[in-house]
Formats: C-alpha cells, sequence, structure tokens
C-alpha cells in the first residue's frame, strides 16, 4: 500500500489499492493467496527502497557517506522484503522442497523494469524520448541489455536452463574457501556496484538540477539505466531469501556480504568514475551555485 501511495495520487487509485491489499491479506488463509502475498511482497519492496531517494539529499555530506547511507537503506527495504517472504513461507513442506516460492523469475525482473519506469517517468519526458529515431548506438545498447535479460532469465530459479561456465565455478569454489558462505556473484561485481554508480550519479546530476540542461537530461539517462542495473541486486538480496530449504540465517550472512563486497567494489568505480564524468551539467548559474554550496 505504501507504494500504491508512492505512484499514484488520485483518490479511486488509492482507494482501490487498500481494498486490494485488504484482499491479499484475507486471501493468505490460503496456499494460494498466501504465496500472492509473498509473490507482490517480493517485488515490492525493493522498489519502495528506491522510492526512499526522494527523501533523501544529504547535501552537506562528502560524496562516500551519502552514498553508503542510501545505499544500505535500499539494502534494507530489499532485505525486509525477503524476511517477510521468508516468514510467510515457513514450514516443513518449503524446508524439504515439498512446496516452493512461486515467481522467482517475476519477483527477480519486474522489479528492475518498475524502477527503470519510475524514475523515467520522474526525471525525463519519456513521450519525447520514444517519439524520436532510434539510433545505432540506441540500438546496439538495446540488444545488449536484451541478451543480458535472457541469460539472467535463464538462470535464474532453483533449476536454471544455464550452467555456470568453468572458469565461474573455479571462481565459486574460491570464495566459498575464503568465506563463511558465498556471496552471489551478480550481486557483489554487478548489481551493487552499479547501484554505486547511480547513487554517485544522482547526487551529482539529479538533485542539484531541478530544470537540467539537455546535457543532464543526457546524464539522466545513463543515472537510469544504472539504476535498473543497481535493482538486479536488489532483486538478489530478496531472491537469496526465497530459497526457502536454505537457513534463514545463513541466507542474512551471505546477504551481508555480498552488500560489504558490494560496497568495495561499488566505491571504488565511483572513485574511477568520479574522475571522468563531469562534475556538472547545468547552466552557468547552477554551476556556480552548485560550487558555493559545496
Amino acid at each position: 500500500f505504501g507504494l500504491i501511495l508512492a505512484v499514484t495520487s488520485q483518490a479511486k487509485l488509492r482507494i482501490a489499492g487498500a481494498a486490494f491489499c485488504v484482499a491479499i491479506a484475507a486471501a493468505s488463509a490460503t496456499r494460494m493467496g498466501l504465496h500472492i502475498n509473498a509473490l507482490l511482497l517480493s517485488m515490492a519492496f525493493p522498489c519502495l527502497g528506491f522510492l526512499v531517494l526522494d527523501h533523501l539529499r544529504f547535501r552537506d555530506w562528502p560524496d562516500f557517506l551519502r552514498i553508503s547511507a542510501a545505499f544500505l537503506l535500499i539494502s534494507a527495504f530489499s532485505l525486509i522484503g525477503g524476511l517477510y517472504v521468508a516468514g510467510l513461507l515457513n514450514g516443513l513442506p518449503f524446508y524439504i522442497k515439498a512446496d516452493e516460492f512461486s515467481g522467482i523469475k517475476i519477483s527477480v525482473f519486474v522489479p528492475i523494469l518498475a524502477v527503470a519506469a519510475i524514475f523515467a517517468t520522474r526525471w525525463t519526458d519519456w513521450r519525447k524520448t520514444l517519439s524520436q529515431g532510434i539510433t545505432w548506438g540506441s540500438a546496439l545498447l538495446g540488444v545488449v541489455l536484451i541478451a543480458a535479460l535472457g541469460i539472467m532469465i535463464a538462470r535464474t530459479g532453483n533449476d536454471g536452463g544455464v550452467g555456470a561456465s568453468d572458469g565461474e565455478l573455479l571462481f565459486r569454489s574460491a570464495l566459498e574457501q575464503f568465506l563463511h558462505v558465498r556471496p552471489r556473484t551478480k550481486e557483489f561485481l554487478l548489481g551493487h556496484p552499479a547501484l554505486w554508480l547511480a547513487l554517485g550519479m544522482y547526487f551529482r546530476y539529479v538533485v542539484p538540477n531541478p530544470a537540467p540542461s539537455e546535457k543532464a537530461m543526457r546524464m539522466r539517462n545513463w543515472t537510469i539505466l544504472a539504476f535498473a542495473l543497481g535493482a538486479v541486486g536488489q532483486t538478489d538480496i530478496v531472491n537469496t531469501l526465497c530459497h526457502l530449504h536454505i537457513p534463514v540465517l545463513l541466507s542474512v550472512v551471505r546477504v551481508t556480504l555480498g552488500i560489504v563486497l558490494g560496497c568495495i567494489v561499488g566505491s571504488v568505480l565511483w572513485a574511477i568514475a568520479a574522475r571522468f564524468l563531469p562534475a556538472t551539467v547545468g547552466s552557468p548559474t547552477q554551476a556556480a551555485e552548485n560550487l558555493s554550496g559545496s
């Protein structure tokens, strides 16, 4: 319901959303209703974490502190969502895999698309963007993203259709030797670093530019793409706790290690990217104001 409040201001839609939430809660008395409730929660909480950004500014904080604070807050929402699923779907049938969480692939990919759509409608003129002609660069980027999503879909779930390569298996084995439990690779090497990069760009290009220039709009587009990639790590946090045959405490440790390693990789990535990205993309007046404010 909090997600519904955040994405719409129409009273009728909010009332309908409240009625829907009550109906889903009541339906949890049945097995199907319980699975539907868990599926909705697994998708809602990662999105809620990103919507919290509207209320975060940290204008006087150094880059590292405000990015890390925002990253940890977003990850906390995802962790809570995963714990909700683990709490709803607990019991012997789930522990021995006689029953499983339904909709893992949906819960992983819907929030990624939702985060991209929410930020695109808020920060850009998406109708104008869709009406523009397609360039070779955007077409190539679209093909790469579709291929990457296809591979992720094939590998998601308890019985993925695509196995890991020999190099990836060796890397996983090395992680298992040095760590208590192996974190998910695409969490700390892709999702979490991408979210760090997205947050750095957000605080640099979105927050200080309420009336962005054309160059700022282009940087916002790249920020939206980085947020969509960052959502991969957040949905993986929820997905880790959806494997109900694994003890919850072990899954929490796995998520925590992924967050710690992701913060390390992400901070290094942003430290490098910040040197090459433009310091400001506003007008000369805005640039002077940002400089004096900092």
